[in-house]
């Protein structure tokens, strides 16, 4: 599975069309395989170039889809953190415009396991889309912050509101269980917690920001008289003495 490397950008990732055969297939002995390969990929990210996480969150999501294997979809939704800290480093080392291009996808990834029939897979990409919107909200590009809380979130509402609908009104007598119900309630609030998190920390950041502006106003208005402390009042007027 190592054959790609930070070197070379343009390898062909040959895991996704291999995976996606694989569960074609349905060879349940090969798929725990391919999952651990999967997980030393993951394990080794920091090896391949930034080109390949597109590839990789491509093949994440084949993994993701296993109908037949729940535990394996619930540790790939996971992987998809490991994706985003390792795209928080990449930044670091000054490849801004690069992972720029991945963080679309890898919301647009979030989004559609956020439409899953599963309520755990789904749920489980909710929560990760809050932790790393609202813990890492000072290093995200603010276009993917809008798009997060415009497109993204407006998506995921609609999606579970609507189920959630059909969920009450499939309920009469022939049909009495409510577990469908409380599954799409818990979902709503996951997501609606999440989203009203998020948005508590851009509320945040902006007055900060705001208070951060007026300090450094204050410290303009007073930078001219700030050498002699003693000759300057509470207003930053300079203070002259009378001989």
């Amino acid at each position: 599975f190592f054959f790609f490397s930070s070197r070379r950008r343009h390898t062909r990732f040959l895991p996704v069309s291999w995976a996606r055969d694989v569960y074609k297939r349905q060879m349940n002995e090969r798929i725990e395989r391919a999952f651990k390969c999967l997980e030393m990929l993951v394990l080794y990210i920091d090896q391949m170039h930034i080109a390949n996480a597109k590839e990789l969150l491509k093949l994440i999501l084949v993994f993701i889809s296993a109908k037949n294997n729940s535990e394996i979809s619930l540790i790939s939704v996971e992987f998809i953190l490991n994706i985003s800290d390792y795209l928080f480093r990449q930044q670091r080392k000054r490849l801004s415009e690069e992972v720029i291009k991945v963080w679309p996808l890898l919301f647009d990834t979030l989004k559609d396991v956020g439409t899953s029939l599963h309520g755990d897979i789904r749920d489980s990409s909710y929560r990760i889309i809050e932790q790393i919107v609202s813990n890492r909200l000072k290093d995200l590009p603010a276009n993917i912050i809008a798009y997060v809380t415009t497109d993204v979130a407006k998506r995921l509402l609609d999606f579970v509101q609507r189920n959630y609908s059909k969920a009450k009104r499939s309920i009469n007598e022939d049909n009495p269980d409510l577990a469908e119900v409380h599954t799409w309630e818990k979902s709503i609030k996951i997501l609606n917690r999440g989203l009203v998190s998020i948005t508590c920390k851009l509320n945040k950041l902006e007055t900060e920001c705001n208070l951060n502006a007026s300090s450094s106003t204050c410290l303009l208005y007073t930078s001219d008289a700030a050498d002699d402390m003693q000759c300057v009042d509470l207003g930053g007027r300079r203070i002259i003495k009378k001989k």
